[in-house]
């Protein structure tokens, strides 16, 4: 695999600055460290009304926010994005250290800013590739499966338009809680999307993104038993990493 070029950490004190095409200036900024910060507050105001149906994440972005930023082999990031100044977007996301892919939980961009383009991209483009360079920065600058993202069937042809790839895998997530919750619970059907990293044919790592994609979140973030049978079928030999 060839790896993304490597990209310096996103934080509190280095946020990332880029110049939109039309001279709009977007800054970056992991709020991770600062939970009582008011670009943390800005972060959970977004995601409360961009994600009402999820109101159980909204104390995890806080928990998330504080000083223990990585358990085990994932790290967390919370980025919030702004435009000239202003608030006007957002992403959650892990990498997956173990399996060198990271997973999007949240992504929201104001409708007045998800026209602008970097370097001719869409910003939505722009900000999924800038995640695999910091998913490889995580890593160690090692080579890296790139990025995996749930989206219900009609959000997932939007997602397609920026060069994710449908894996075409049975899928759910749970529908009322971070985390499953045992046998019987209440789960939503869910596409499984990827954007592979950039200077490599996907095909010849798009089974092993498959299922480090699908481990990462089944197994590692979910915590699904990895006995149901939809659950080995999407993870195969990734179970036993």
């Amino acid at each position: 695999m060839i790896q993304p070029e490597p990209a310096p950490d996103i934080g509190r004190g280095s946020p990332l600055s880029q110049r939109a095409d039309d001279g709009s200036l977007i800054v970056l900024t992991d709020v991770i460290g600062d939970p009582e910060g008011q670009l943390s507050a800005s972060l959970n105001t977004l995601h409360e009304a961009a994600f009402p149906k999820y109101p159980f994440f909204t104390p995890l972005l806080r928990t998330r926010s504080g000083p223990i930023a990585s358990v085990a082999q994932v790290q967390s990031h919370q980025w919030l994005l702004e435009v000239d100044g202003s608030p006007a977007g957002y992403v959650v996301f892990d990498s997956n250290l173990h399996r060198r892919v990271a997973i999007v939980h949240f992504v929201h961009l104001d409708p007045a800013v998800g026209a602008l383009k970097v370097g001719q991209r869409r910003l939505l483009a722009w900000l999924y590739r800038t995640i695999i360079e910091q998913l490889a920065s995580d890593c160690g600058n090692v080579p890296v499966l790139g990025l995996v993202g749930e989206a219900p069937r009609t959000r997932a042809p939007f997602f397609r338009l920026i060069g994710m790839r449908d894996l075409d895998i049975e899928y759910y997530e749970p529908k009322s809680a971070a985390q499953w919750q045992g046998p019987g619970s209440e789960l939503r059907r869910l596409h499984l999307l990827w954007l592979p990293p950039e200077g490599i044919e996907p095909a010849t790592i798009e089974g092993h993104a498959r299922e480090a994609g699908a481990a990462a979140f089944l197994l590692d973030h979910y915590r699904f038993d990895a006995d149901i049978a939809w659950v080995a079928s999407a993870v195969g030999a990734e179970r036993t990493r």
